[in-house]
């Protein structure tokens, strides 16, 4: 048996966490070009990734031909990157540069990705963390390597497992180094030392560098509603306040509809909504348009209660960014619901009828199609 099917349970949980980390601190934007070194493609598939993905290995798996057109391999070495100087716009690692053996190779190791990548990301085991990751042994590495070399076998997990010999023991000790903190610190000067921690430790660094893109405007789709007050008025606002903002402009705008709300307390059950999509062109980083729609909801009198769905004067959403896909605490693109929401889909319908949404496989009108009738969405007519 290998270790590897014992503990993958834990490696996929942790590859899980891994993901969501990594869209938090990096943004990929559209066309950005991405460089995994010693990754795999379905990595970039578990992450719904759409962007071109150049994979670098020693070797070139034998599941390479299974990668969608989007993936391409290449063989190559980490320490000596075939590449341009800031050929990629992201540059991913994960438990790569402690395998290089020598601080020397790491070194040149960190060089080649601060130098192929304009943002990057580099993860490896923390040496401080009690627990050896590849042997699952408490302690071994801070020994002697001679004398590791007479434990391996019988006091780690990887030994009793596995059964290694004299020879792979040797190997793996002259192969694995785990940096420390300090160490990480000095090989990436440029970036921001991320803490992985496991049962309040730090069990993995990550080396982050996140550049902003180039400012390219992104076509973002807004799911803009009222059920409060003078409706038609809130929405006149909504669009002015929209078309105020800095760096972003106005470029289509469906009818207005008028809803039944979905999910609301029975008090409101008998307050309609108004609703409309605007598509904007937006220079901003998604977080911060959000921010700022948020800010508008505002000043036009929202007030935000823990009760969810309450009347409201201005509801503004982002339904989607380009190809962006995020899920933060804070905002998840596209929409997690849009797609059952008739009063969205609707209207969304009437400005971009083809587009298909990343991580769907329909054209929004497919899916208007596929939805139900009721709740009712009628066009409104004094709009």
């Amino acid at each position: 048996m290998k270790i590897s099917s014992l503990l993958r349970p834990l490696h996929r949980w942790f590859r899980a966490r891994r993901r969501r980390m990594f869209h938090r601190m990096i943004t990929i934007a559209d066309g950005d070009r991405i460089l995994d070194v010693g990754g795999y493609h379905w990595f970039w598939r578990e992450m719904d990734c759409e962007n071109p993905v150049t994979c670098l290995n020693l070797r070139i798996p034998d599941t390479a031909g299974e990668a969608p057109s989007q993936f391409t391999y290449v063989r190559g070495d980490a320490r000596h990157l075939p590449c341009a100087e800031q050929a990629y716009d992201v540059v991913f690692s994960n438990s790569v540069i402690e395998h290089l053996g020598s601080y020397d190779d790491q070194r040149r190791f960190a060089s080649e990705i601060r130098r192929v990548g304009r943002s990057y990301w580099v993860q490896t085991p923390n040496r401080s963390f009690p627990i050896e990751p590849h042997l699952v042994a408490p302690f071994i590495h801070y020994l002697p390597v001679r004398i590791q070399r007479h434990l391996i076998r019988w006091l780690t997990l990887w030994g009793l497992v596995s059964r290694p010999t004299r020879k792979q023991i040797d190997d793996f000790l002259a192969e694995v180094r785990l940096p420390t903190e300090r160490e990480m610190r000095d090989l990436f000067p440029d970036a921001h030392i991320v803490a992985e921690r496991f049962l309040g430790l730090k069990k993995s660094l990550i080396a982050v560098k996140a550049v902003q893109a180039d400012v390219r405007p992104v076509e973002v789709g807004l799911s803009i509603g009222s059920n409060l007050g003078d409706r038609a008025g809130n929405l006149d606002a909504v669009r002015s306040a929209i078309d105020a903002l800095a760096g972003v402009r106005t470029v289509a705008e469906s009818p207005v509809y008028e809803t039944e709300p979905v999910d609301v307390p029975a008090e409101s059950a008998d307050m309609p909504f108004l609703n409309a999509v605007l598509i904007v062109q937006s220079d901003l980083d998604p977080s911060e348009l959000a921010a700022r729609l948020r800010a508008v909801e505002d000043k036009l009198g929202r007030t935000r209660t823990p009760e969810r769905n309450m009347p409201r004067t201005a509801d503004i959403d982002i339904v989607y960014a380009g190809r962006l896909r995020m899920h933060t605490p804070d905002l998840t693109i596209p929409h997690p619901r849009w797609r059952g929401r008739r009063f969205v889909v609707q209207p969304l319908a009437d400005v971009r009828p083809d587009l298909v949404l990343p991580g769907e496989t329909r054209t929004v009108t497919e899916i208007l199609l596929s939805l139900p009738h009721t709740p009712k969405v009628l066009r409104y007519p004094d709009i």
